[in-house]
C-alpha cells in the first residue's frame, strides 16, 4: 500500500520493516496530506505499527516537531497499575450490566478518538479498549477507581504487567513501556519488577473498593454491590 502511494520514489524515503520499541524514536501524528512532506524531511515509517517516527540522529529534526504526537506528560505517563488479587472480581466490567459496560467502553474510547492515549496506536492492528486506573491507599486499604482510559493492547498489558510474564512476553512489554515513556529499558524493567513486588505484598491484604468515579458517567446507581464496595 505504501509502495503504491510513493510510486517510483520509494528509495528516496526512509521506510523500514519495523521500528522496535525504542526511546530514541519520537512518534509522529501525520495527516494523509502531509505524508509525502514528512517522509521527505527524514521521518521513518513503520508499516507494522502504522506509525511515523523521527530517528534520534536526524539532522534538522526540529522541522518535524509540528507533527510530534502530543502524548501525556511524564506526570501522567503510562504507569503500571496492578489491582491486588484480593479485590474480586478484578475487572470493572463485572460490576456493571453488560450493556452498561459496553456503552461506557464506547464512550471512553470515542472521547479519545478510538486511539490509545498513551502511545497513539489506532486502527485494525491496534484497536483501543477501555481500561481502569486505580489509586491504591496502603493506609486505609481502599482501592479507588480514579480514571478510565483508552488503550491499545500493548499498553493495556503494560498497565497489567503481571499478565506479561505468564504469556512469555515480558521483554516485549518492558520494551514497549520504555518506548512509550521515553525511558531506558533498564529503568522500565526495574519499574516492572518493583510493581510486581508491591503487588504481591498488597495481595496479602483485604481491600475495600471505591467506584464513585462512575458518577461522572451516570452509573453510580447501577453498580452491582458486593461486600467489598464502599
Amino acid at each position: 500500500m505504501l509502495s503504491a502511494f510513493l510510486g517510483n520514489n520509494m528509495t528516496n524515503y526512509n521506510v523500514i520493516l519495523s521500528v522496535p520499541p525504542n526511546p530514541y524514536f519520537t512518534p509522529l501524528v501525520v495527516p494523509k496530506q502531509d505524508v509525502n512532506e514528512v517522509l521527505w524531511l527524514g521521518a521513518i515509517f513503520d508499516p507494522v505499527r502504522k506509525h511515523y517516527y523521527i530517528p534520534h540522529n536526524l539532522p534538522n529534526r526540529n522541522l518535524l516537531f509540528k507533527w510530534v504526537a502530543r502524548g501525556r506528560s511524564q506526570k501522567n505517563a503510562l504507569k503500571i497499575n496492578l489491582l491486588p488479587t484480593t479485590v474480586k472480581p478484578a475487572a470493572l466490567r463485572w460490576y456493571l450490566e453488560t450493556d452498561d459496560w459496553k456503552a461506557l467502553s464506547r464512550e471512553v474510547r470515542a472521547a479519545k478518538g478510538d486511539r490509545c492515549e498513551f502511545c497513539g496506536g489506532a486502527g485494525r492492528d491496534q484497536p483501543s479498549q477501555c481500561s481502569e486506573v486505580y489509586t491504591i491507599d496502603d493506609q486505609s486499604k481502599i482501592v479507588t477507581l480514579s480514571e478510565l482510559v483508552s488503550v491499545c493492547r500493548a499498553c493495556y498489558i503494560c498497565l497489567h504487567i503481571d499478565q506479561a510474564d505468564g504469556r512469555g512476553i515480558w521483554h516485549a512489554q518492558v520494551n514497549h513501556l520504555a518506548y512509550v515513556n521515553n525511558i531506558s529499558r533498564e529503568m522500565a524493567n526495574q519499574q516492572a519488577q518493583d510493581a510486581i513486588f508491591e503487588w504481591n505484598m498488597r495481595s496479602e491484604c483485604e481491600w475495600a473498593l471505591d467506584l464513585d468515579h462512575l458518577a461522572e458517567y451516570g452509573l453510580q446507581d447501577r453498580v452491582k454491590k458486593t461486600g467489598l464496595i464502599l
